[in-house]
């Protein structure tokens, strides 16, 4: 069983059987038609031209039998066209001449008039299509009054004034011409209650029903004080009579009611899901870019406003613009956003706002998508909803679109940092959670976290292309996690290196994050598949984000932080041994242990460079001072136990301690003590280093 009503799309010629509300306007075309060789048709956007012209005037012309009616797409040649017409019906044209002459000869022959049908004629002048032999076949048919046929033009309201290269051939040009009306009440009633009759369907219309969703259609605003008829669209129309004979199909009922009707939500809801399905078919950066937009194109009130695309440009800030969210990942002290980062499209060209914002309008202006109309007001481009009842929609939609962005955005945020620590812990045995208190300078995970942002930043530069076998979302996320392994190593770098930012290492990863940043926006928004520019734009948030890293004043900090490490590592190497010392004293004197201080001097020594190292891996000096002399390791009961065995002053005791036994040893074999002592103190001491070391990589 068929749906009486089409929606949104025009009625076919195969459906003017359901065609009602235009018998008058169709009876006037076909008197225009029959007496001028062009005819301009013209109306606002959605008025329903198309569907007058090809459920009501081609039906009509078709049963009179004296027209060949050839429509033309909006993509097709019209002369070629024209000449596939004719040929159709059994007559073969020239292959040469201009479309005048062509209409000139068939009518000679066959005594029947074409009618050539170009509808939707904004999109040809809006594509830049070459119009000159058109417009030139036009002009020679109206001087020279041809009765061979006629070209009619349908138009939008809003490009009448681009017909001006057809007007200063044809001066008189708008006198042919004919606006389409608004549909009357009454007209609108024929429409509703027509359909439901020609559908040879039993189901009924409830009492009321039909006056109900006309007054919510019809319904303004107090600050508008244009006609009704004015701003009603007949799309939205459809739209809701179409919606209800749907669900009243499902429902398996034989009648049209109001409760049902109320069920839905009435006009609003339907149209509220409608506008959601238009919105949500744009690209991303179209969707985020309307968010935006749409604060000042309608009031808090409601109220819509009209303002041209330059006006937009220099209203937007970079706060109207969705914000990226805060991730619920715990990033650490040293890793976290730039307080800089700022939205990317609001980082985008005054030019490429501009031309990204007219793309927006083409797709809702469009006569399958009627959300907003396009006034030409002296020289002024502008743009305003097109129906009052949409004002409170969109102000609803700008809610429910943020809180859906920022989700999706912190899902795609975590995946990708779960992927990029995965990565760099498989090729630089990074953990989160234990650096940066086990990777030094000196040791083989700094340099393999070099090796990782310098391998990375060649991997990105080598993806920077699109390969046609390869789907550009997969393409995005592979640079997008290669980023941010990138983003978390030369953040681990800066930390355990405390050097100046301009260093080798920094700048191969702050020139490949500027190329990404690059290459990926023109992937986002010039890219001429829409499948890239999507897979992009779902991405360019992150793609754009980065590490503010704690550099402080560069070398200066460098220096003072250094500085700190040289009081501290040897102060605690002389504390640690003066204790030793001091609790040795007595074994030592018993056993007459000569030249005991110096001794431990050297350990003293040796110890403290292994302190400094250590102390040299912490985020900040007393961080590092922490973790040298209490390098209890955060995992593994045997690690736990040998680092709790070399907390400070441990250290000093494990060399004292097996020394004095030695010089006891030495002893018993009547060998000098000190000779024992000093011979066992050195072996001691590379032990306890060696264990320092153990220690810090566990």
């Amino acid at each position: 069983m068929r749906n009486p009503w089409v929606g949104l799309r025009p009625f076919r010629m195969s459906e003017s059987d359901l065609f009602f509300g235009r018998e008058k306007e169709t009876r006037i075309l076909a008197n225009l038609v029959a007496t001028l060789p062009t005819l301009i048709v013209y109306a606002p956007s959605g008025t329903g031209k198309s569907s007058l012209i090809n459920a009501g005037l081609l039906p009509l012309l078709a049963e009179q039998g004296s027209y060949v009616a050839v429509p033309v797409g909006v993509r097709e040649d019209v002369l070629e066209r024209v000449r596939s017409a004719v040929r159709d019906q059994g007559w073969p044209p020239d292959p040469d001449g201009p479309l005048d002459d062509l209409l000139e000869r068939y009518w000679a022959a066959t005594d029947q008039r074409v009618l050539v049908v170009i509808d939707q004629f904004e999109e040809r002048l809006s594509s830049g299509q070459a119009l000159e032999g058109l417009f030139s076949a036009i002009a020679r048919m109206v001087h020279g009054r041809s009765d061979a046929g006629c070209v009619l033009l349908s138009i939008r309201e809003d490009y009448l004034g681009s017909l001006e290269p057809l007007m200063r051939r044809v001066p008189g040009l708008l006198d042919a011409s004919y606006r389409v009306p608004p549909l009357s009440r009454s007209a609108l009633q024929s429409a509703i209650e027509g359909p439901l009759e020609r559908s040879g369907t039993e189901v009924s219309l409830e009492q009321d029903l039909a006056d109900l969703v006309l007054d919510d259609l019809l319904e303004r605003s107090a600050a508008q004080q244009e006609p009704a008829e004015q701003r009603f669209e007949p799309g939205y129309f459809q739209i809701v009579w179409s919606t209800m004979w749907e669900d009243n199909r499902a429902e398996g009922a034989a009648r049209l009611t109001l409760s049902r009707y109320r069920w839905l939500g009435g006009s609003r809801r339907i149209l509220e899901d409608f506008t959601a399905k238009i919105l949500n078919a744009l690209e991303p950066a179209q969707a985020e870019l309307f968010w935006a937009m749409s604060r000042y194109l309608v009031l808090p009130t409601g109220a819509k406003v009209a303002l041209t695309v330059e006006d937009l440009v220099e209203f937007l800030q970079p706060t109207d613009f969705l914000q990226v969210p805060v991730s619920r990942h715990p990033y650490p002290d040293y890793l976290r956003r730039s307080d800089e980062w700022s939205p990317w499209l609001a980082a985008l060209a005054a030019e490429q706002k501009k031309a990204l914002m007219r793309k927006v309008f083409r797709s809702l202006t469009s006569s399958s998508a009627p959300i907003f109309q396009r006034i030409l007001r002296s020289d002024r481009e502008e743009f305003e909803l097109l129906h009052d009842l949409l004002g409170g929609i969109l102000l609803d939609w700008r809610p429910q679109y943020e809180q859906q962005a920022s989700q999706s955005l912190v899902a795609r945020e975590e995946d990708t940092w779960t992927a990029a620590r995965r990565l760099v812990a498989a090729e630089a045995g990074y953990v989160y959670r234990d650096f940066p208190s086990s990777v030094g300078w000196w040791s083989s995970r700094y340099k393999a976290l070099v090796r990782l942002v310098d391998r990375t930043a060649r991997e990105v530069s080598a993806d920077l292309k699109i390969d046609p076998d390869r789907d550009p979302a997969e393409v995005a996320d592979r640079l997008l996690v290669r980023k941010t392994a990138m983003m978390i190593a030369g953040a681990a770098l800066n930390q355990t290196v405390r050097r100046p930012a301009d260093s080798a290492v920094f700048k191969v990863w702050r020139g490949t994050e500027e190329e990404l940043e690059e290459w990926a926006q023109a992937m986002a928004t010039t890219h001429s598949s829409e499948r890239v520019r999507r897979a992009f734009q779902e991405r360019m948030a992150l793609l754009r984000q980065r590490a503010s890293l704690p550099l402080g004043d560069g070398s200066a900090t460098f220096l003072r932080d250094t500085a700190s490490i040289l009081i501290a590592a040897p102060l605690a190497a002389l504390v640690a041994y003066t204790i030793a010392y001091f609790l040795a004293l007595t074994p030592m004197t018993a056993l007459g242990i000569a030249y005991a201080p110096l001794t431990l001097c050297y350990g003293g020594v040796a110890v403290s460079l292994i302190y400094f190292v250590l102390m040299s891996d912490g985020v900040t000096p007393m961080r590092g001072i922490r973790q040298a002399l209490l390098p209890i390791a955060e995992t593994g009961t045997w690690a736990r136990i040998g680092g709790a065995a070399l907390t400070w002053p441990l250290p000093a005791l494990w060399t004292v301690g097996p020394s004095l036994l030695g010089a006891w040893v030495f002893t018993l074999f009547g060998w000098a003590a000190t000779a024992g002592f000093n011979s066992v103190f050195p072996l001691v001491t590379i032990a306890v280093v060696v264990a320092l070391i153990a220690a810090s990589e566990l």
